[in-house]
């Protein structure tokens, strides 16, 4: 459930902490998620004209590159679906669900027609969009992996209850997902390295998302980098960023990308130190 993932970040940032390594957890939220998915890139859709396509293509406000992989994928049929190996016959029935679907609403006589997205309210939603993610998640890793920014834990590969002294391995680290609630998580030796390794995953993660035809949204409480510096540097970045920067993370082309020490995560409070005392007093309140 939604306490696994809670925990999976607070051990996280707890295990960071101990190492005495700067860490940041990148929170990330998209824009009308189930009704933004597009259809072709995750199964193969038949009958559709050239018209209805580039209404779908127009309605996604993404960049021009990111358009043109896009479209490149769906002319060459190259669905999510095959690609993880669902069988022709059941991607068929899958794209058949999703044919005519329709919405009536008051005052209007027509229906109306939509062409993208997963029918949000259906179970097969979330199975439609859980392979999006998957695929998505996998090329934000490879490609974090490509330039040695993939945050670390150590690991001997055994389970225990209870805290070990074994330290013989290590376990990359790269996210936290539960349905469409998604946490990025980094680590660094000191705060300089922190925010130059934050700074890129946060590019490379708008850039997978829109070259699948997701928008991240920036908006306050919505995309944000909960951020723990430590190290070399830390009193003069986190100077830097809430004073002189104003709490905003410069990337991309001129976009910001906030910058917090708390953080609301499904139903429950993070912060910089991963102190459980908002979350006691926010609990209590409830109570």
């Amino acid at each position: 459930g939604t306490d696994f993932i809670a925990h999976i970040v607070r051990t996280f940032l707890a295990v960071q902490k101990a190492l005495g390594h700067a860490a940041a957890a990148l929170f990330v939220d998209v824009k009308n998620v189930f009704y933004s998915v597009v259809r072709q890139r995750c199964f193969s859709v038949q009958d559709m004209g050239d018209e209805d396509i580039a209404h779908v293509f127009q309605s996604l406000h993404i960049g021009p590159e990111a358009m043109e992989e896009l479209a490149a994928d769906i002319a060459q049929d190259n669905t999510i679906l095959a690609e993880y190996g669902i069988e022709p016959h059941l991607e068929k029935i899958v794209a058949e669900f999703h044919e005519e679907t329709h919405f009536h609403t008051n005052g209007v006589q027509n229906p109306m027609e939509t062409l993208k997205g997963t029918r949000p309210g259906v179970p097969l939603a979330d199975v439609v969009y859980g392979f999006l993610m998957a695929k998505i998640l996998k090329t934000v890793a490879k490609q974090m992996e490509v330039i040695d920014v993939l945050a670390k834990v150590p690991a001997d590969g055994s389970k225990h209850l209870v805290a070990t002294d074994a330290t013989d391995g290590q376990q990359d680290v790269t996210n936290a997902t539960w349905a469409d609630d998604t946490v990025f998580l980094i680590e660094a030796d000191n705060s300089v390295a922190l925010e130059a390794r934050l700074t890129i995953v946060v590019e490379i993660v708008q850039e997978v998302f829109q070259k699948h035809g997701l928008r991240i949204n920036f908006a306050k409480g919505k995309t944000e980098a909960l951020v723990a510096f430590r190290g070399q540097g830390a009193v003069s970045r986190s100077q830097s960023l809430l004073v002189n920067r104003g709490a905003k993370l410069k990337f991309g082309k001129g976009q910001d990308l906030n910058i917090v020490f708390e953080y609301q995560h499904l139903g429950g409070h993070v912060d910089w130190k991963n102190s459980m005392r908002k979350e006691i007093a926010v609990r209590h309140g409830q109570a």
